[in-house]
């Protein structure tokens, strides 16, 4: 049996002070998006959320309504990671141009430093374009 304040208390005290544990596996990403009308275009942001977690904001226009939007982070390297913000056309018509805000949160960041580049892809009928929208320095600390 262990008595509170007992050694259960010393380990816990011990894992405390030794700050946070790094986390287990590689960084993942989780991803909303939502139709906005009459919302101005604004410039793809990354914020610090706290935690070895990074929240990336943005929009993404399409020519059309009837997309999809998704999100996929891939690991690249040590330290580098991409997203792709892509928006796929589910069908002719609905032709307005839509704008998508979204936020990427890539939480289970390790520590250290890592380069991001952000893309916004649209695919439509037989093509796709990319565009370069934000390339930097994010910190896992």
């Amino acid at each position: 049996m262990i008595r509170p304040g007992g050694p259960a208390l010393l380990v816990a005290l011990g894992l405390a002070a030794c700050g946070a544990t790094e986390p287990t596996g590689d960084p993942r990403l989780s991803f909303f998006n939502q139709a906005v009308f009459g919302f101005p275009t604004r410039a793809t942001t990354v914020e610090d959320g706290g935690d070895r977690i990074v929240e990336v904001k943005g929009i993404i226009v399409t020519p059309s309504v009837l997309q999809q939007i998704t999100g996929a982070l891939t690991i690249e390297g040590p330290h580098q990671l991409r997203l792709d913000v892509i928006g796929t056309r589910l069908a002719d018509g609905g032709d307005v141009e839509t704008r998508f805000f979204y936020i990427g949160t890539i939480s289970n960041l390790g520590r250290g430093d890592y380069s991001l580049a952000v893309y916004h892809i649209r695919v439509n009928r037989l093509a796709a374009d990319s565009t370069l929208m934000f390339t930097g320095t994010i910190s896992g600390n």
